[in-house]
């Protein structure tokens, strides 16, 4: 499958271990891919469509995969405990992915590195969100305490604002 000139889409099935990889055009499924015991809650293609950043809840932990091979291929599996992974969003130039979840923090993910750049432990984010326009702002919502405003530099290290 090549990424190349088509709008890809791709989804995630928690109860089964799977995620669903479809041309957002023509709705056809292209790849179903099974990865054993993995509780995907949420994914994210880059705008490209060349990789796809998985988040598991149970698991703990972000998951990389390569769109460009046939059939994609999981080149990353990384942990981000004691971070159950509820959320996932890219910054806009694809470098790194922003995980949040219940209870304990927001993490940096390196889509080139694979590997946690940086994690706020103290943030119960259920939902991040990283603003399009490059300028490095991330918003966390915390499930307690409302929406927290982070910065993501070009490293992707994390930096508290204070602002709620």
């Amino acid at each position: 499958m090549s990424h190349l000139n088509r709008n890809l889409g791709i989804v995630t099935e928690r109860a089964i271990s799977r995620f669903t990889v479809f041309d957002q055009d023509t709705h056809e499924v292209l790849h179903q891919i099974e990865v054993l015991g993995m509780d995907f809650i949420d994914a994210v293609l880059s705008t490209d469509c060349s990789r796809g950043v998985l988040a598991a809840f149970s698991n703990e932990g972000v998951v990389q995969v390569d769109l460009t091979q046939d059939p994609p291929v999981v080149i990353d599996n990384e942990s981000t405990s004691p971070i159950r992974v509820d959320d996932v969003a890219l910054t806009p130039d694809n470098r790194f992915a922003l995980v949040g979840g219940l209870g304990v923090g927001v993490a940096s993910y390196s889509l080139q590195a694979l590997a946690i750049v940086d994690t706020i432990p103290d943030i119960s984010a259920q939902a991040v969100a990283v603003s399009p326009n490059g300028n490095g702002l991330v918003l966390a919502s915390d499930i307690s305490n409302g929406v927290h405003a982070l910065l993501i530099d070009s490293s992707g290290n994390l930096t508290q604002t204070g602002q709620t």
